[in-house]
């Protein structure tokens, strides 16, 4: 078995697909005995580092038209160059031109079928005319589509009936970093709570804020935005009726590199997650590996992943992720540890290395 990864088509502010593969790589490449290789954009080749197997570095632009047509070119000719059988996908957006071979895909979201509101003109266009096609074709022509969740799977097969009998549940995992046994970030003077979004719609941070607004006179927190910066919250607060002290204790944090969040979590008194669509929920998984409290939308992704361990609030429901909030600083000290012990144990379950062995049983058996 000789196995081709693309990574193509995973851009910068491809968060979620990077966060995917500099986890899996690791540990696939390993229990594959390096008989693979990577063809990696050069910004992507330095974020992964040393594997342990040929990595082919292809400078590829950042328009999607040019990415196209680099990948096209480039794929084909570095399988049949390394003699490659099979190709494993780490996101979903690249469909493997040339021959056809054994492709094992892993999808992220389905944004584009769900259409969560609010999203800009610009790019319902391009999920409308091109990437619902790409898919649609990605999901009929693979041997294997990973879902990280069962919740997801459900969902993306009954918007792509194309994937039916393909798509196979394998979780995400989470860096050891991630603990609560790790050494802690130097102690704020103001406790906080924390969100990790970005401006987008469907991340739905403004539901966020609007429950922080409303427990502001009550307690001393402030809420630390994670991927936003001060011209994002102002566009986002406008004609919310913020006052100007909860507006004045929103601190937006901008993009800190990865390896500050595990401190910002620790330190954080309660995480909240407000999506309005979600296919698994990254930082909630490593929110309960750190032993911090979540507060997040009642979605079925996020209702498996969290199993009872985190508070849950109707989708856009300020005033219920408010409450939910305030029960989770109020919560008696053995609740509050019943609860940060069972995140920990589903956290515990899941690590990278786990799901590379399920990545790679996929692949030979496909």
């Amino acid at each position: 078995m000789k196995v081709l990864i693309p990574l193509l088509s995973i851009k910068p502010q491809s968060t979620s697909s990077i966060v995917y593969v500099e986890g899996l790589l690791p540990p696939l490449v390993e229990r594959l005995g390096g008989d693979c290789v990577v063809l990696s954009t050069p910004f992507l080749a330095d974020r992964i580092g040393e594997l342990g197997c040929d990595v082919v570095r292809q400078p590829t632009p950042n328009g999607r038209i040019a990415r196209l047509l680099i990948a096209r070119r480039a794929v084909p000719r570095v399988f049949a160059d390394f003699g490659a059988d099979r190709y494993l996908v780490p996101d979903g957006q690249l469909l493997p031109t040339g021959p056809r071979s054994p492709t094992v895909i892993t999808l992220h979201h389905h944004l584009n079928f769900s259409q969560p509101e609010g999203e800009p003109l610009g790019r319902r266009l391009y999920w409308r005319f091109w990437l619902d096609d790409a898919i649609r074709r990605t999901a009929g022509r693979a041997d294997v589509l990973i879902a990280p969740s069962h919740a997801f799977a459900e969902e993306f097969e009954e918007l792509v009936p194309e994937s039916r009998g393909r798509l196979r549940v394998v979780s995400h995992g989470v860096h050891p970093s991630f603990s609560p046994e790790a050494a802690p970030a130097p102690p704020e003077p103001t406790p906080s709570l924390l969100v990790i979004g970005n401006p987008s719609p469907y991340k739905n941070v403004v539901v966020a804020c609007d429950a922080f607004a409303r427990l502001a006179s009550s307690i001393p927190h402030r809420l630390e935005l994670v991927g936003l910066t001060e011209e994002d919250l102002d566009r986002l607060g406008q004609g919310r009726g913020w006052s100007d002290e909860a507006r004045r204790r929103m601190a937006p944090l901008g993009g800190p590199p990865r390896q500050e969040l595990p401190g910002l979590l620790r330190r954080a008194d309660v995480l909240l997650h407000p999506s309005r669509v979600e296919s698994f929920g990254l930082p909630v998984l490593e929110a309960l590996a750190c032993g911090t409290p979540v507060a997040c939308s009642a979605l079925p992704s996020l209702r498996e992943l969290t199993d009872g361990a985190a508070a849950l609030a109707p989708v856009n429901d300020a005033e219920a992720l408010a409450a939910a909030v305030s029960e989770l600083l109020a919560e008696a000290e053995s609740d509050a540890a019943t609860r940060r012990d069972r995140g920990l144990a589903i956290a515990a379950a899941r690590s990278w290395a786990a799901c590379a062995g399920a990545v790679a049983d996929l692949l030979a058996e496909s």
